[in-house]
């Protein structure tokens, strides 16, 4: 379940690093310089949240049927982990 969330993930950070990196560049990078601080920081958000929903395990209380305790979904995310503690 995890695998779409991490190949984003991974997307996301790909463009974070081409940001920075086209925003040194003299002639290519101008237009983007400007704004490239907050698209990163903007990115950076996305993948922040992205991680948090990545699943990380079946839901233990209804075993990947879907409840209250996992929002329907049959599983657990990170967020939902950290939210609820160990009693998730």
């Amino acid at each position: 379940l995890a695998a779409p969330y991490t190949k984003h993930i991974t997307a996301i950070q790909q463009a974070i690093n081409w940001i920075r990196k086209t925003a040194e560049i003299p002639d290519e990078g101008a237009h983007l310089r400007n704004s490239a601080a907050r698209l990163v920081n903007e990115l950076t958000s996305v993948r922040s949240a992205l991680r948090q929903f990545t699943p990380v395990a079946r839901c233990r209380h209804c075993d990947g049927a879907g409840c209250d305790r996992c929002f329907t979904s049959g599983f657990e995310t990170r967020a939902i982990r950290e939210f609820r503690g160990k009693e998730a």
